[in-house]
């Protein structure tokens, strides 16, 4: 193993150490209703996503992992059991 390989695996494991694993914690908060340029009427939700699992990837893999978290959230806000 080079001293990169190890230096690099002694700096995820320190801050798996830091930053422990935690589910999913998704917080929301709906704004509105707000009117459009339109005059149409609609509602604004923001949806965070503390974490995604560890091995859900990098880079594209992990945001759509993100992006799959999120729109299971507000499908479970907007009452269709998450199933986006």
């Amino acid at each position: 193993m080079s001293e990169q390989t190890h230096n690099r695996m002694h700096l995820n494991n320190l801050l798996q150490e830091m930053y422990p694993h935690r589910e999913p914690s998704p917080e929301y908060r709906a704004k509105g209703p707000q009117r459009d340029d339109n005059g149409k009427i609609f509602w604004e939700i923001y949806v965070f996503i503390e974490t995604v699992p560890y091995g859900a990837g990098h880079g594209r893999t992990k945001d759509i992992a993100r992006e799959r978290a999120a729109g299971a959230t507000i499908g479970l806000l907007l009452g269709n059991g998450g199933m986006n």
